[in-house]
C-alpha cells in the first residue's frame, strides 16, 4: 500500500512538472498568432509601395535592355534618394515588430514573379535586409533570406 501511494505521488509530481510548460508553450503560440494577424492587418492598411519601388529600382540597374524596359513599365521614380526617403517614411508608419515581415513579403512577391536572375534577386534580398538600417530605424538587419530559393 505504501509503495502504491509513493508511485502515485511520483506520477502526480511528474504530471505537475509538465503541465505548466505545456500551458506556457500554448500561450506563446497564441501570442505569435496574434502578432502575425496584427502585422498582416497593418500591411493591409499601410502600403510599402515606395519600398517596393526603391528595391526594384536598385535591382534593375543593369545594362540588359529587358530590365530597363521592365523598370520603365513599373513606373519607377527617377531618383533613388527620393524613393528611399519615401520608403523610410512608410516604414516609420509600420510597427517595429512588423517591419521585417513587411519587407519579407515584398521579397517573397518578387521571388514568385521570377523576373530577376539569381544574382539580381540576391541583391534585392540584401537591399531589403538593410532597409531599416538605411532608414536609421534599427541597428540590425532584417533576416529575410529565402534559403537560396530565388
Amino acid at each position: 500500500m505504501a509503495s502504491s501511494t509513493f508511485i502515485i505521488t511520483i506520477l502526480v509530481a511528474i504530471h505537475l512538472m509538465f503541465v505548466p510548460s505545456i500551458s506556457a508553450y500554448q500561450g506563446t503560440t497564441t501570442y505569435e498568432d496574434h502578432d502575425q494577424h496584427h502585422c498582416h492587418d497593418q500591411m493591409q492598411h499601410q502600403s510599402l509601395s515606395y519600398c517596393k519601388q526603391f528595391l526594384t529600382h536598385g535591382s534593375f540597374q543593369t545594362s540588359h535592355s529587358k530590365y530597363i524596359v521592365l523598370q520603365t513599365r513599373l513606373g519607377v521614380m527617377d531618383r533613388p534618394e527620393q524613393q528611399l526617403q519615401e520608403c523610410c517614411g512608410q516604414l516609420r508608419q509600420v510597427d517595429e515588430s512588423c517591419r521585417c515581415k513587411g519587407l519579407r513579403h515584398i521579397v517573397q512577391e518578387q521571388a514568385k514573379k521570377g523576373e530577376l536572375p539569381r544574382k539580381e534577386m540576391h541583391k534585392f534580398v540584401m537591399r531589403a535586409e538593410n532597409l531599416p538600417e538605411m532608414c536609421s530605424l534599427a541597428h540590425h538587419r532584417c533576416h529575410i533570406g529565402l534559403g537560396g530559393n530565388y
